[in-house]
């Protein structure tokens, strides 16, 4: 009876060791995989790198740790696409708190300006140079990879690089990114922001609307018939491909005809897709668009210098202003 207690616990003893040494050697290879996907020398599967709430910070620090030494040079590419289906949870990154900026913002000589806000919850939040727009002369292949973490509008998370690159580097900088003060005014720069739900309607809010420096509107903007109400100028027009082409359907009844298209208007898109990219390289060249829900159209006469397209100006919104974990 003893000989045969003896050899049931050796065997138990065994079997518990292969076990153990089994699941390392699952997590060594799980580390591995993602760390190699990262490299850009295999596509790991998604649930290689999947990230659970227990272990995000360790799988997190294996992935962002530099694979050569900081001398050693070596020539960056993209990395493999990321797909939202890889994560059970919104992925945090080192880096989400590292934006891009332009020069610092000219001195402003109004009182009332938020730079000025005592608000210590908002001065932390707010980023009074952080880069406005994307254009052909700031989007490299490092920054391609440090975008490629976020889903759009915040980045290109399930984009290809060769399907975006090109039309990106389509952009003109822009002259000025910002809005300056009026000149003979007081320094302050005021703005006015007009949605599309209707709300104005019988508001006689044209004039004052009219009467901001700016006046920023978006998507199916409607003016022509309705000015009393909403005003008819237009600065900053900020639309999505598709709320632009399809905002000739939807709104025909209410006699829109046509985006904004006044001399010195500002057009910002929102890319929600692929599709806008697509869309966006039939306006800027005018040729006919090749694939996609827009294929064989041709969406613009070409030569458009106006377009612009958000940089990090997103960025922070969801992780400083609007911080949720159901964010996307």
């Amino acid at each position: 009876m003893a000989e045969q207690t003896v050899i049931i616990f050796f065997l138990m003893l065994v079997i518990s060791g292969s076990v153990t040494l089994f699941i390392l050697s699952m997590a060594v290879s799980t580390r591995e995989k993602c760390q190699i996907a990262l490299s850009g020398n295999h596509r790991a599967k998604a649930q290689d790198c999947l990230f659970d709430a227990d272990n995000l910070s360790e799988i997190k620090r294996e992935l962002l740790k530099p694979e050569f030494p900081v001398s050693t040079p070596h020539v960056e590419s993209p990395i493999p696409i990321m797909n939202r289906s890889f994560f059970k949870m919104l992925p945090q990154w080192s880096f989400e708190d590292i934006y891009n900026q332009d020069a610092l913002p000219r001195p402003t000589i109004c009182d009332q300006s938020l730079r000025n806000s005592k608000d210590e919850t908002f001065q932390k939040a707010f980023l009074p140079n952080i880069r406005m727009f994307l254009h052909k002369e700031n989007l490299n292949i490092r920054e391609w990879n440090r975008l490629s973490h976020f889903n759009n509008p915040f980045g290109f998370m399930e984009m290809k690089y060769n399907d975006i690159m090109p039309v990106v580097k389509l952009i003109p900088k822009p002259k000025e990114p910002l809005l300056p003060p009026k000149p003979g005014g007081d320094g302050c720069v005021r703005c006015a922001v007009v949605g599309t739900a209707g709300i104005l309607n019988g508001s006689k809010m044209g004039a004052e609307i009219d009467a901001h420096d700016y006046v920023f509107r978006m998507n199916g903007a409607v003016t022509e018939g309705y000015e009393e109400d909403v005003g008819n100028r237009t600065s900053v027009y900020v639309h999505t491909a598709h709320s632009i082409t399809t905002s000739l359907i939807l709104f025909k009844k209410y006699g829109y005809k046509s985006a904004p298209h006044e001399e010195g208007i500002k057009y910002v898109l929102i890319p929600e897709g692929l599709r806008d990219f697509q869309w966006l390289e039939s306006v800027i060249t005018g040729k006919k668009v090749s694939s996609g829900p827009y294929r064989n159209r041709r969406l613009g006469q070409g030569g458009t210098k106006r377009m612009n397209l958000p940089s990090d100006y997103f960025q922070p919104l969801p992780r400083c202003f609007l911080e949720s974990s159901r964010m996307s």
